[in-house]
């Protein structure tokens, strides 16, 4: 049995995904097998992932029979991991050659850590970069765990870092349909344990355009939200959230919970009522300033 899994759910890829799969492949941790789950392509994808599955015995390629909602691609390919080790990337990663291999190195090192991530760039277009602002270690005990996770929250880079296997399973509801559905996710590890970094750049992203994720919220997730849930995207994750931790632990969370739905509920505005933009934008960066400074330091 390899000792890494990694799984690459896949929806119309192909423009990078060969890109990827090399990256992939050129890997210093050589023990691993992958898994993509093609979820119903309609581009070039099918053809790619077949020749490189032909091309190497480690690759697997299955193509999901109908289009499901992307958090149940995602945990389709992890269910299907048996290695003690397991990581997901997507088609637009461009992963350093010693990414895994120094994840796995860090988790084997580090017995109360249940994930490793690197520090994360994001690039775009017109060859801007930006640092990831929510990679970082995350100690302590399980409450300050979350309260830090919760008020750096950015892009969730640390998605695509190294867990686990178990943890991650156990951490992965089944049939999700809830906006930050990633957020949840990797929230949940942080009950089995803490979260390790490598203080250098090993993973680089693709930049999503602005509005993005507001974009597919309700339309291609088909999360079906109430007309007041476009405006209040976290409801449903809250809720899930809820159930999976103690009256304590709900309790100690709520200041950065509260400070996290503010930013996304001032997003969802300006993404939908574009008009309050130049109103808006000061007043979130200056409510997300004093927010996040007042539960810091708490």
């Amino acid at each position: 049995m390899a000792s890494l899994t990694i799984g690459l759910p896949v929806y119309n890829g192909a423009k990078t995904l060969a890109r990827a799969l090399d990256n992939m492949l050129a890997q210093t941790h050589t023990d691993f097998v992958a898994i993509i789950s093609d979820n119903g392509s309609t581009d070039e994808t099918p053809a790619i992932c077949r020749a490189y599955a032909e091309r190497d015995g480690r690759i697997r390629y299955i193509r999901q029979p109908e289009n499901l909602v992307w958090n149940e691609n995602f945990r389709a390919v992890l269910m299907l991991a048996e290695s003690p080790y397991f990581m997901w990337m997507t088609h637009d990663d461009i992963w350093h050659p010693q990414y895994a291999e120094r994840n796995i190195s860090r988790l084997a090192a580090d017995s109360g850590s249940v994930c490793s991530v690197s520090q994360i760039s994001y690039f775009d277009a017109d060859g801007n970069e930006r640092l990831s602002t929510d990679t970082g270690a995350l100690k302590g005990g399980v409450a300050q765990r979350l309260r830090d996770y919760f008020l750096r929250m950015d892009s969730c880079g640390r998605l695509y870092g190294v867990y686990r296997t178990n943890v991650l399973k156990k951490s992965f509801p089944a049939g999700l349909r809830v906006f930050g559905a990633d957020w949840l996710i990797v929230g949940l590890t942080l009950l089995y344990g803490e979260h390790s970094e490598i203080k250098e750049v090993l993973l680089r992203r693709e930049e999503q355009p602005a509005g993005h994720y507001f974009r597919r919220f309700g339309i291609t997730d088909r999360f079906k939200p109430a007309p007041f849930e476009i405006f209040w995207p976290l409801r449903r994750m809250h809720r899930e959230l809820r159930l999976h931790l103690s009256p304590d632990l709900w309790k100690a969370v709520q200041g950065p919970l509260r400070y996290l739905d503010l930013r996304m509920v001032a997003l969802a505005i300006d993404y939908r009522v574009p008009v309050l933009r130049p109103i808006l934008t000061p007043l979130r960066s200056a409510m997300a300033s004093t927010l996040h400074r007042r539960w810091r330091l708490r």
